[in-house]
């Protein structure tokens, strides 16, 4: 337990914050639209067929290539059958009207991707693997491996980029790594709310853990929670779901450590995000 907790701890030492304090970061986002400008379009079956397609595996592809794609070079979509139901996840590339097969993981999107010359982070890639696993785990009620999942899936993201960059002057020890991220390339919409929703499931799984006697976990739900809400609140203001997803979070563990208050005001504000 002790391990988890200190690894979790000290991944994220340089980004969690509390939200009274009223420090709020200012992240590295990439502000970009993807239908404006977008060079190259594809669309991936997600509905109306008998295939994994249909099951989860479209869209679970589809947020693949969103979150691993540049953002401006693609129109990325959903689709209705695309009548290859027994090949896997099938997508379709619009300019050229081919299809390409099997492509079930975030590996496999990435291929795609580098096809149109996208330099793609194996590191992401593999982030986004170790957290649609811990989803599973976190599904199952399998803990303590989501919380490993959860962990490595941040620890990853963090050294590829997708972190926050201090508006306050930040300490000594952190200076040399807030350098290092500032050469970093910017974060796209895409990805910030695929760490939000990293936030809030392993927010979720410390809670569960906190249940079973993990004396610390309470608290680390609390401060993923507050991750999850600032990163929603800065650069996600469309998406309402998202926002509700958080602030609701918020407000579940302020509730567990017996802060009144602190829930009241998070319940408030979900009133106004729905």
């Amino acid at each position: 337990e002790d391990q988890l907790l200190g690894s979790a701890a000290m991944a994220a030492r340089s980004d969690l914050y509390v939200l009274r304090a009223g420090v709020v970061p200012s992240l590295l986002l990439l502000a970009a639209t993807c239908a404006a400008g977008a060079t190259h379009r594809i669309r991936v079956c997600t509905s109306g067929g008998e295939g994994m397609c249909s099951a989860g595996a479209g869209l679970s592809t589809l947020s693949a290539l969103r979150f691993l794609s540049s953002g401006e070079e693609f129109e990325l979509k959903g689709c209705s059958c695309l009548a290859q139901c027994d090949r896997g996840v099938v997508l379709q590339l619009q300019d050229s009207g081919e299809f390409v097969q099997r492509v079930n993981d975030a590996a496999a999107a990435a291929d795609v991707l580098r096809r149109f010359g996208v330099s793609v982070d194996s590191r992401l890639v593999d982030a986004f693997g170790m957290a649609k696993r811990a989803d599973e785990h976190l599904a199952s009620g399998r803990h303590v491996d989501a919380l490993k999942g959860y962990n490595r899936a941040f620890t990853l993201s963090v050294r590829a980029g997708l972190a926050v960059q201090w508006r306050s002057l930040p300490a000594s020890v952190l200076r040399a790594q807030q350098h290092r991220r500032e050469q970093r390339p910017a974060m796209t919409l895409a990805q910030a709310a695929w760490l939000t929703q990293l936030m809030v499931s392993r927010s979720r799984t410390f809670s569960a853990l906190s249940q079973q006697g993990w004396v610390r976990s309470a608290r680390r739900a609390l401060q993923d929670a507050q991750y999850a809400v600032q990163l929603s609140e800065s650069i996600l203001a469309d998406d309402a779901r998202g926002r509700a997803v958080a602030w609701e979070r918020l407000a579940e563990t302020h509730e567990a450590v017996r802060d009144i208050e602190g829930a009241i005001l998070a319940y408030e504000q979900l009133l106004r995000v729905e």
